[in-house]
Order: C-alpha cells, then structure tokens, then sequence
C-alpha cells in the first residue's frame, strides 16, 4: 500500500513540476508589439534564415536611427520624409507616436515595410485607410513598380509592406508565424 501511494505522489508531483514549467513558458513569452514597433520588426527579420535574407537597411537617415543591417527607428520629426519613404500622408503623421522600417537596400520597391504606432487605438484603422489609399492612388512610382502591398493591425500598430510578390509573401509568413494574433486588413495588388 505504501509503495501504490508513493507512486501516486511521485506521479502528482510529476505532473505538477511539469504544469510549472509551461507556465513559465507562458510567462517568458513577451509580448514584443508593446514595446516598440523597432522590437517587431526586429522579431520578425529575426525570424527570417540567412537564405532567405537580403540586402536591407532600416531607419531614417539620421546617424543615430539608420540600420545597414536590419530594422532601424524611423523618426516623425519630417513628415514629408515619412510619407516619401514609407507612403503614409503627411496630414496623417500627427497621429503617430513612434515608427520603424526596413527596405531592401537596392531598391525600396523591391521591399519597404513600416511599423508605425498610433497615439490612439481609435486612429488605427483610419492610418491603414488613409496610408492604402496614399500607396494605390496617389503615389508616383520611380525605379519600378512594387506588385502588392499588405496591411495588418496589433494593437496601436499598423504595419504595412510593399514591394515584389517573393518579397511580400516571405514576410507575411514570418510575420503571421511571429504574431498569429495580427489581423489582416487587407492585401492588395499594385497596379498603374
């Protein structure tokens, strides 16, 4: 009898050093969209094989923000700047609070993507509005052609990337696959 209770208590104990362990699993998984959009980014570029990677640089152009190598902080001081670079419309930049991308080096068409923080949740879905209709409409195209562009929203973040077809579904695997809980609000093809 003593030997069928020890068992039993061995295995209770098993199975609750076990529960404790996930738990703490489940408590070490941050989540990284909070902190800035510079931490998505970088989780998702992260994520990507050296195979799959390309030439790429991040940030504005300010020495202290500009990344050769990966996702940079993108300042909101020049709102022109943000639109050129990143295509959302200078009336819209006031309603950000912090911002990040990354571009293939050769040619930003080939590959831009942007994180962009609202001051207000409310505003989100108004940004993905405005920017999709500044990136399809009202953008003049140099040095090619991007053929789609897909915006998601976590949160206060509206992330949005352009750019060639391989380009764009590599990130969207890699972004989905980091942050399962992101919501499509829409995929679109460019066309001029």
């Amino acid at each position: 009898m003593k030997k069928i209770i020890s068992l039993f208590l061995a295995g209770v104990m098993m199975l609750a050093m076990v529960s404790c362990s996930e738990s703490k699993k489940e408590d070490s998984k941050k989540d990284v969209s909070a902190e800035s959009p510079l931490a998505l980014l970088n989780t998702v570029w992260d994520s990507y094989s050296d195979d799959e990677k390309f030439p790429v640089a991040g940030g504005d152009y300010t020495e202290e923000n500009q990344n050769p190598e990966g996702p940079g902080k993108y300042s909101l001081d020049d709102p022109n700047a943000v639109e050129n670079a990143l295509g959302m419309p200078i009336e819209s930049v006031s309603k950000l609070e912090d911002a990040a991308s990354i571009m293939h080096m050769m040619n930003a068409n080939n590959f831009t993507c942007s994180v962009l923080r609202a001051k207000k949740s409310d505003d989100v879905s108004t940004l993905a509005k405005d920017m999709k209709e500044s990136i399809l409409h009202q953008r003049q195209w140099m040095c090619g052609i991007p053929d789609k562009v897909v915006f998601y929203t976590i949160g206060k973040d509206l992330i949005t990337a352009f750019g060639k077809t391989e380009f764009i579904d590599t990130f969207k695997t890699k972004f989905t696959k980091a942050f399962p809980d992101a919501k499509l609000v829409s995929e679109d093809n460019i066309i001029e």
